[in-house]
């Protein structure tokens, strides 16, 4: 199925559209006929080629919803009131809603098998490079269709088995009609509406196309001897093969190759280029990827734009993900490469590391800054924390860096930092060997403070390495004399010693009792 930009799906939209219109206008002759396109029809005939236009009109919307969807997400995005101003987080919304309608109207769409008779299929959008082979001719769409509506319903063809004698052409002896023979129509290119597969024309150039599957192909340059080292011979080709083209011009095997298929009009079959290929030294010594992108980019450049614009939509979310932000020429080369040399998604990662790593060399400080932000950053703070150490802003840095270009992951950071707290928590070297961090092992006495010691403080803050909170991983046993973590029973009684549970209302309560108890130690009270 062949692929074709938006503008051109489109047209082909816009010209069934206006059939449908002239069908549903029909003149009503009284005697229940219609008049079309000045003959008469039945109203069933009408109407079953109507029915046909609708769905291909539909198929071909579909084809682009994605494009369609996006214009719909814009337009909602960019709403507003007269005289209202967008806020920065609107103007936000609408600029990525934009982005994203650019990168799908940029893309190519498989254009689906037309049904009406006579419309354009998906062979009217070929992919040749050249001018007479890319652009899709909608001028005479309308009298295309309309020609091939029948005046009466269609009647079967009377096959007549071919006589031995019978040649090429001859009619009615031969299965094929005469008027599906190929046919060479010169130098004017016919509508595809009305050629047949096999069908040549010539353009101004003096280059031969003929009719495969529905596509007009570049067959060869209509020359008595090909001299394949003139100016025009190489323009041809560098038009053809613009990605091989340095290959072409030191390799005599590809050029020989690449020769051939121009000549023979095979340059556009990926397939077949590749197998000729297959037999060149450049073919064996270079990358698997990087060759089958260059001749994906020669024979099929639609789809290889097409990769492109996916592979950048998703590096710019795997960006964004990272708290980087890319300009769409950084996007691009990074997006090619990762297709050229078949990145992994842990490359295309590093990749991108990589380049916000130089990029903030280059911009100093404020590179720096960037870097800190960034969610690779974040989270080393945040398992730091979570083991209760406390790198520097250095060590986070050197550690973001290696990291972010694949020498490095955030689980051996980890790694890091429990190894530090299992000597600093010498208690806790069980729970962190099952896999626990600090806070995990240290939970059930976070909430016990909270619990006792109320909103005198906030357990969020409370740090395991301070010699007050800390007592509860190494109590030194009065019976053994040998340091241990604390039970619950015994941090429960270690907290109400502490200055803050002084302001509680368990604290307020139970001196008060205390203070009633000595009152009637001393008689003052009944």
């Amino acid at each position: 199925m062949a692929n074709a930009p938006v503008k051109d799906i489109e047209n082909q939209i816009s010209a069934l559209q206006k059939i449908a219109d002239k069908l549903n206008n029909s003149t009503a002759t009284g005697t229940g006929e219609y008049i079309y396109a000045g003959q008469k029809y039945s109203k069933k005939e009408l109407d079953s080629f109507l029915s046909t236009v609708k769905k291909d009109i539909s198929s071909l919307k579909k084809s682009i919803k994605p494009v369609l969807d996006a214009r719909e997400k814009l337009k909602s995005a960019s709403a507003t009131g007269p005289f209202q101003k967008m806020s920065p987080q609107q103007k936000k919304i609408v600029d990525n809603a934009r982005m994203k309608l650019s990168n799908a109207e940029a893309g190519t769409y498989a254009l689906p098998q037309l049904t009406s008779g006579g419309v354009p299929s998906t062979a009217d959008v070929p992919t040749a490079v050249t001018t007479e082979a890319t652009s899709v001719d909608t001028s005479n769409r309308l009298s295309q269709i309309t020609s091939a509506l029948p005046s009466k319903p269609a009647k079967p063809v009377n096959i007549v088995k071919t006589d031995k004698t019978d040649k090429p052409g001859d009619s009615p002896n031969n299965n094929t009609p005469a008027q599906n023979k190929p046919k060479d129509y010169g130098n004017v290119k016919p509508p595809l509406a009305i050629a047949n597969d096999g069908d040549t024309y010539t353009n101004s150039k003096n280059v031969k196309f003929t009719l495969k599957n529905g596509k007009w192909v570049r067959t060869a340059t209509l020359t008595e001897k090909t001299d394949t080292t003139s100016d025009k011979w190489k323009a041809i080709i560098q038009a053809e093969f613009g990605s091989l083209w340095d290959v072409y011009n030191s390799d005599p095997d590809v050029k020989k190759v690449i020769d051939e298929a121009v000549k023979e009009g095979y340059q556009d079959d990926e397939v077949k280029v590749e197998a000729k290929l297959a037999n060149t030294s450049w073919y064996r010594t270079t990358q698997k990827s990087s060759r089958q992108w260059a001749i994906q980019q020669s024979t099929d450049p639609a789809t290889a734009e097409s990769r492109i614009v996916s592979s950048i939509e998703e590096l710019r979310v795997n960006a964004n993900n990272l708290g980087f932000t890319f300009n769409d020429e950084s996007l691009r080369k990074l997006a090619t490469d990762s297709i050229k040399f078949g990145w992994s998604d842990q490359q295309k990662l590093n990749a991108l590391g990589s380049e916000q790593v130089a990029s903030s060399q280059l911009d100093g400080a404020q590179g720096t800054a960037d870097l800190r932000q960034s969610s690779v950053s974040r989270n080393l703070r945040s398992k730091a924390a979570a083991y209760f150490q406390k790198p520097s802003e250095e060590m986070i840095d050197s550690w973001t860096k290696q990291i972010l270009t694949g020498q490095k992951s955030e689980v051996q950071f980890e790694e890091t930092m429990r190894g530090s707290a299992r000597t600093q928590f010498r208690s806790l070297q069980p729970a962190l060997d099952r896999g626990e961090d600090v806070d995990t092992a240290m939970y059930a006495y976070t909430q016990q403070a909270g619990s006792i010691l109320g909103k005198s403080i906030d357990t969020s803050q409370i740090d395991w390495t301070q010699d007050k909170w800390n007592k509860a991983l190494n109590f030194q046993d009065t019976k053994t004399g040998e340091y241990r973590q604390m039970d619950l029973w015994e941090w429960n009684q270690y907290l109400r010693t502490l200055p803050e549970w002084q302001n509680t209302d368990e604290a307020s309560q139970a001196y008060g009792n205390l203070a009633m108890t000595l009152a009637r130690g001393f008689g003052k009270t009944a």
